[in-house]
């Protein structure tokens, strides 16, 4: 119950209702001591992996304006979310799980848990934007000032990630404080109000001077704090993952549906095109049309469309760039599109299946599935961890000008 959750609140447990036992230290099981090796690997390789990631991004970003885009900047801010969760989450984590205590005082108890919370908020936040991100791309692929647009589209989407992240954080502030139980002097727990609450109605209703009637008002009061809790988590669900996953179905679903669109027009306008064009062009045009149709360039830039108004400026643009140079850049953003749908994959594959247990244990009726979820709840958590290791091997510990876009 005191376990800490990255993609839930730790009160998921449950209001259950709490014995003396539940805040005394217990005997190290064998899966405790898996989960602190899971973390200890997650913290020794994505620790270095992040910081890598981080310095040479950001060393790119600074160096050259040309490679100064959107996505690079998305990456950034990925990073960033990256690094709260490897050294702030990840460590406490750890030495939570080997002494069972919390030693970092009231103050640095409600920190910790606003940066915990922080820090998943927004990864999903800086995910979902990249799924915007390509939307918006898809549908400005027609236009000569992409990245310009861009550029200032993705600031904002930062901004609205920041503030939602630190608003949806600040909660946490109010909610968890250090507990020490009376009968245990020694034992402190950074912990949630409505398992404190729990703790202290176990103690009160086994009370041999309680009347009935007040029996009945600490029942009628312990459900309104478990109804409270069951909002809270349900609300930090929906906003940590599920609103998010959401968003990112969505974009692709309409990207999909805009490029069928594109390649339908193209079809449609061949035989016209191909009527107008002199034979040594029509070779040429169409393999560069097939490097118009994605949706940015490395530098963030759109490639224009062939279409009535911008034949001429494609057509001046290919006898300067020529037939190597489009294969590049065409091959550099297939490569950056694929990155983008690899950390999407492995954000759903690493984050689903905690939320998902999540949203069953907050809905569980029996105690024996209650306890069936609680048990698997920290392996999945740990789970989650994964991401920010995976994240930067996905993209690359060396970004390159061909790699800056996604």
């Amino acid at each position: 119950m005191m376990n800490d959750g990255l993609a839930c609140n730790d009160s998921c447990s449950g209001s259950q209702q709490p014995t003396e036992q539940d805040f005394e230290p217990v005997n190290r099981l064998t899966a405790d001591l898996v989960e602190i090796l899971i973390y200890l690997l997650c913290l020794c390789t994505g620790g270095p992996l992040n910081v890598i990631s981080f310095i040479r991004s950001t060393r790119l970003y600074r160096s050259d304006q040309r490679n100064r885009s959107q996505i690079l900047l998305l990456r950034i801010h990925l990073n960033i979310a990256d690094l709260l969760t490897m050294f702030i989450y990840t460590p406490t984590q750890i030495i939570w799980m080997t002494t069972f205590q919390w030693y970092g005082g009231d103050v640095l108890c409600r920190v910790c848990k606003f940066f915990y919370t922080f820090s998943f908020y927004l990864n999903s936040f800086v995910i979902a934007g990249i799924a915007i991100d390509r939307v918006c791309s898809a549908y400005k692929i027609n236009s000569l000032k992409a990245y310009e647009s861009a550029y200032k589209r993705v600031h904002r989407t930062l901004i609205a990630a920041y503030a939602g992240a630190t608003l949806f954080s600040i909660p946490q502030l109010f909610i968890f404080r250090v507990f020490q139980p009376l009968e245990l002097t020694e034992f402190r727990q950074c912990t949630p109000v409505w398992t404190i609450y729990a703790y202290e109605y176990d103690l009160r209703i086994q009370s041999p001077s309680i009347t009935e009637r007040e029996k009945h008002l600490l029942a009628a009061t312990y459900m309104q704090v478990h109804r409270w809790e069951k909002v809270y988590n349900m609300a930090h669900l929906l906003l940590v993952f599920w609103i998010p996953t959401l968003i990112i179905a969505f974009s692709y679903v309409v990207i999909i549906c805009k490029l069928n669109s594109l390649k339908r027009e193209r079809t449609a306008r061949s035989p016209q095109m191909k009527a107008l064009l002199p034979p040594a062009y029509r070779q040429e045009r169409s393999t560069s049309y097939d490097t118009a149709i994605a949706p940015t360039l490395p530098n963030g830039d759109a490639e224009p469309c062939a279409n009535g108004v911008t034949e001429t400026n494609l057509s001046k643009s290919q006898s300067r760039v020529g037939p190597i140079a489009r294969r590049t850049i065409h091959k550099a953003t297939r490569n950056a599109k694929r990155q983008a749908a690899l950390i999407l994959l492995a954000y759903l594959t690493l984050w689903s299946p905690y939320n998902v247990m999540a949203v069953m244990n907050t809905f569980a009726t029996s105690t024996e599935g209650r306890e069936m979820i609680l048990v698997t709840l920290p392996f999945l958590n740990a789970l989650i961890v994964v991401n920010p290791v995976v994240n930067p091997i996905i993209y690359g510990l060396s970004p390159s000008r061909s790699k800056t876009a996604i």
